[in-house]
């Protein structure tokens, strides 16, 4: 997930993300309401309710878990906490409306792949 990518999915979950984000988008541009938009894609940090959130305290305790999908394909993980400083950085500079932003991703080196499922537990 890039901010280069296609505003487009393929499964309804996502359609549903991105009309949203377009109607409040159109809505911000004929000044009816101020919008911005950030964009994270699974969390991973304290508290975090993201699929690997839960099963790390398995694998720390030395249990089994099982993993919804491929753990060796790409992917991006979102601190918790770097979501957090994005979406007040966001909500207090007026240059961040009318536009989407991605929170940092780890790793958070620029040209740096994502990593695997198996590669972050």
């Amino acid at each position: 997930m890039t901010p280069h990518d296609p505003l487009s999915a393929d499964y309804e979950k996502a359609q549903v993300r991105a009309t949203m984000w377009l109607d409040a988008k159109r809505a911000h541009d004929d000044g009816r309401i101020r919008a911005t938009e950030v964009r994270a894609s699974d969390f991973i940090g304290p508290r975090s309710e993201s699929y690997l959130g839960l099963f790390i305290p398995r694998i720390i305790a030395n249990k089994s878990c099982q993993v919804i999908g491929n753990i060796d394909a790409p992917h991006s993980w979102n601190y918790t906490k770097d979501v957090a400083h994005t979406l007040v950085t966001c909500a207090q500079d007026e240059r961040s409306w009318g536009r989407a932003w991605h929170a940092p991703a780890i790793p958070r080196v620029p040209c740096a792949r994502p990593l695997t499922t198996s590669h972050v537990s």
